[in-house]
């Protein structure tokens, strides 16, 4: 069955995504060149609950079709779950590189993250931008697209979460 390249935009939520729906097939082969596909699934999953959360405030169709303005957004998706897994594959392999201290450092940032999978991917990607990166709440909030305010209580919880685990296994 054809897909319409141009399909029509309105501002109705539920028609948006119903159409974006009929290109989710296309959105995972897209993703699945960037990512494994697993992430490929969770990244197109988590546009159209994004899409059915805020729909698509950020959309011009005198830009460019609807299609393209999702394939655009699941290839930026993607790049960032490839830099996250980078950046937990370096600290796992730095960990491993440097035997046990007699603090445990190594025992500590295992722990760390095995605290980390917990989280979602969402939460785990801002807390690893913030601490690994440096980014600072701005720029947070224009990756993520949500205000500043929603990035500090979600880094917060997660923090507070966090905590709250590694108190439990022993750490103060």
């Amino acid at each position: 069955m054809a897909q319409p390249e141009r399909a029509p935009v309105s501002d109705n939520r539920e028609e948006i995504l119903e159409t974006a729906l009929g290109f989710r097939s296309d959105l995972e082969r897209t993703a699945r060149g960037y990512v494994t596909d697993a992430e490929a699934q969770d990244v197109v999953s988590d546009l159209l609950c994004a899409i059915e959360r805020r729909g698509l405030p950020q959309f011009d169709p005198a830009k460019g079709t609807l299609k393209s303005y999702l394939k655009r957004s699941v290839i930026y998706a993607s790049y960032r779950v490839c830099q996250a897994r980078e950046r937990l594959t370096q600290f796992v392999e730095t960990s491993q590189e440097h035997p046990a201290s007699e603090s445990g450092t190594t025992e500590l940032s295992l722990d760390m993250l095995t605290c980390l999978k917990r989280f979602g991917p969402e939460a785990r990607q801002m807390l690893l931008l913030q601490v690994l990166e440096g980014c600072s709440i701005e720029e947070l909030s224009k990756v993520f697209r949500k205000s500043e305010s929603a990035v500090k209580v979600k880094l917060f919880r997660v923090r507070q979460e966090a905590k709250k685990w590694l108190k439990k296994g022993g750490y103060k």
